[in-house]
């Protein structure tokens, strides 16, 4: 999921609350400079799931890539409200087979589950449609557990890999650990962004 910001006040778009200790003008109310967060602005916009999202000036909130076309770089100065603050790398499609984005990253584990946990939904929102694990160790063994239970384990030996496609189960969630050492693992995984509003 990518983090938005709402950002309606600008030039272009209007002056509607200029901050009156900067305009100086003998016309008051056309030089000054816009507070950089409205203090009056806010407005109604239909997600790509038909419901209506409330956007005040300076909020930030997190959804899918379906925002990022009103943004300033797609919509023009003019149009755009929206601004990027972090993307997942996504696109937005009205397929959603197609919105999804890739995840990866290397691993140094110990002997404890509970130091090596990825928890997917919470930090990204949905479940994994496809994990690969490699173990970067020439001589040590690694164990995984899956979605928090104790009985769906895995065993990745020295050098392998493990693959888990899309349709062979749902992945919530990832805990390692090694048989000694610190050995290093690497995972890349792919991940559907889906809509909240």
């Amino acid at each position: 999921m990518s983090v938005f910001k709402v950002k309606l006040n600008n030039n272009i778009q209007g002056r509607l609350d200029i901050n009156p200790t900067t305009d100086t003008s003998e016309t008051q109310g056309y030089i000054g400079v816009p507070f950089s967060i409205s203090k009056q602005r806010q407005i109604f916009v239909a997600g790509p799931n038909k419901k209506l999202r409330t956007l005040s000036d300076g909020d930030v909130f997190t959804d899918c890539n379906y925002w990022k076309q009103f943004t300033v770089e797609e919509a023009g100065e003019e149009f755009g409200f929206i601004e990027v603050v972090s993307d997942d790398g996504s696109i937005y499609s009205e397929i959603p087979e197609e919105n999804t984005f890739s995840i990866g990253e290397t691993l140094t584990l110990t002997t404890s589950f509970s130091d090596n946990a990825i928890d997917f939904i919470e930090t990204y929102g949905n479940p994994l449609r496809f994990l690969m694990i490699q173990n970067l160790d020439s001589s040590i063994t690694v164990t995984g557990e899956l979605n928090g239970d104790t009985n769906i384990t895995f065993v990745i030996g020295a050098g392998e890999t493990m693959m888990f496609n899309q349709g062979d189960m749902v992945i919530t969630s990832i805990r390692l650990k090694s048989a000694s050492g610190t050995p290093d693992i690497s995972y890349i995984a792919s991940i559907r962004s889906s809509c909240t509003s």
